[in-house]
């Protein structure tokens, strides 16, 4: 009896719940959301005014403008501001026409919950009950919608107040504390997505993944994350490039002897054995211990999908629903004084991908005359481990590590070469991620800096060849 008592307080309390204040967004943390194709969208309150309303201003979104024309100051996919009402939420899309959230509806309460012309789309409540979602317990509100067009007044049946064409069994999900937990995009709403003509009411889901205060579920993937190694750690990769005949393969395990935490950086000790094969049947094998410093980087940490303006180029970050990949394209859009266009390019571009706890980026790119890959083909963190191990077996000849070799690294605008491996004049190259050459030299002892200003911030790959045959070979990034 006890518990039947129990139980029917805990139905009783949920439901009285109904009748108190619900909010749709919240100025005070950071949402994620998943959508159908495995990707985050963000949500982040950049701005917010305080009248008789309560006006919320959403992180920009970069949108297009036009055939070949973007913007980073287009309005989130959840519109370009939220008005929060006590009793109501409102949304705008790109036309300016509002999406009304009945924040205080109760069961079984419906709405019109946009309507415009012939199209209307009306809401229910027809659930309130206790969920749990990313580890939290809430009140939350299932609000099915109903959406048609109405009788058209150009045929012979007289326009009604019923819905001709009825969609239903599309939901939401609204918590009393945290906000959407499913919901859609609303800047191209109702279409399924702007460049729509007519509407389908095939709405793309967003689904609740992580957010912050209280940090539940997925966070934003960091810079530091992405090298997040501890002493033992193994990272096995594979570079293999193959331009108009020329191939050259670098295997490489780098195992991690030390780590030093700072406030704002990382240093690691690596010891590094590596193998290259050059098209001419060349083999030279590596061997010694180097330190690097991980430090912030700002772009990368930014949110996914926040545009990112640097060095008049135009991208962003894309991250997986588990949180555990983050993607960079490329290349970005450039700025042309009216808009931002995607430049004309051609041969292979991959996406760079970047894995929390393994470093990165990794792609793979090949077209009908080039290819340049970089897979990670073994791993071991603490007592997990996958993938197969690479032997490299060989006389371990005298090198030079890299930062020995090409100097600062990474770079904004200059590279120097170490004169001491300058012994005569040699032949410098830098190749992109598609390997393709981007940049040609010759140096020496005396002439050894190389002015990459004008090349876009990413990975190179940079040979250093003396009379055809290829003496060193790295990679620079330049920020």
């Amino acid at each position: 009896m006890k518990k039947i008592s129990t139980l029917f307080l805990s139905i009783t309390f949920a439901f009285n719940l109904s009748a108190y204040d619900y909010q749709t967004v919240y100025s005070h943390r950071i949402c994620l959301f998943g959508n159908e194709n495995n990707q985050i969208n963000s949500m982040r309150i950049d701005s917010v005014k305080f009248q008789t309303d309560s006006i919320l201003y959403p992180m920009k979104n970069i949108q297009q403008l036009d055939v070949n024309c973007y913007t980073p100051y287009g309005a989130s996919w959840l519109g370009s501001k939220i008005i929060v009402k006590p009793d109501w939420n409102y949304f705008f899309n790109e036309n300016n026409d509002t999406i009304k959230i009945k924040t205080k509806a109760k069961l079984n309460e419906s709405w019109t919950l946009y309507s415009k012309g012939d199209t209307k789309v009306i809401a229910t409540i027809t659930k309130i009950e206790l969920l749990s979602f990313l580890g939290l317990t809430d009140t939350v509100k299932t609000i099915q919608l109903y959406a048609g067009i109405l009788t058209s007044a150009n045929s012979s049946v007289p326009k009604t107040k019923e819905l001709t064409t009825i969609l239903d069994g599309k939901t939401m999900l609204l918590s009393k504390h945290y906000g959407f937990v499913n919901t859609f995009n609303f800047l191209s709403f109702p279409l399924e997505n702007k460049y729509n003509t007519y509407i389908t009411f095939n709405w793309n889901n967003y689904s609740l993944a992580g957010m912050t205060n209280p940090a539940v579920g997925v966070q934003n993937l960091t810079w530091f994350e992405v090298h997040d190694f501890q002493v033992g750690d193994e990272i096995h990769t594979n570079n293999r490039s193959f331009s108009y005949g020329n191939s050259v393969s670098n295997k490489s395990i780098y195992k991690y002897m030390s780590r030093v935490n700072y406030k704002d950086s990382i240093i690691y000790t690596i010891e590094y054995t590596g193998m290259t094969e050059s098209f001419k049947n060349e083999t030279h094998f590596y061997h010694y211990t180097f330190t690097t410093v991980i430090k912030p980087y700002n772009f990368f940490d930014a949110l996914p999908n926040e545009p990112i303006i640097y060095s008049s180029q135009l991208s962003s970050m894309s991250m997986s629903s588990d949180g555990n990949t983050k993607i960079k394209p490329p290349y970005g859009s450039v700025y042309n004084t009216t808009c931002w266009v995607e430049p004309m390019v051609n041969g292979c571009f991959p996406n760079y991908n970047y894995l929390k706890g393994l470093g990165g980026p990794y792609y793979r790119c090949e077209d009908m005359f080039n290819s340049n890959n970089i897979e990670l083909v073994y791993y071991k963190k603490g007592t997990t481990t996958w993938g197969t191990p690479l032997i490299i077996n060989g006389i371990h000849q005298p090198s030079y590590a890299p930062e020995d070799i090409v100097f600062p690294n990474p770079a904004t605008d200059r590279i120097s070469i170490s004169p001491k491996v300058l012994t005569e004049t040699f032949t410098f190259e830098l190749m992109d991620l598609r390997g393709i050459v981007v940049l040609r030299t010759t140096v020496d002892a005396s002439q050894n800096t190389v002015n990459i200003d004008n090349l876009t911030s990413g990975v190179y790959m940079y040979r250093l060849m003396n009379k055809g045959k290829m003496v060193e070979t790295g990679k620079v990034v330049k920020i």
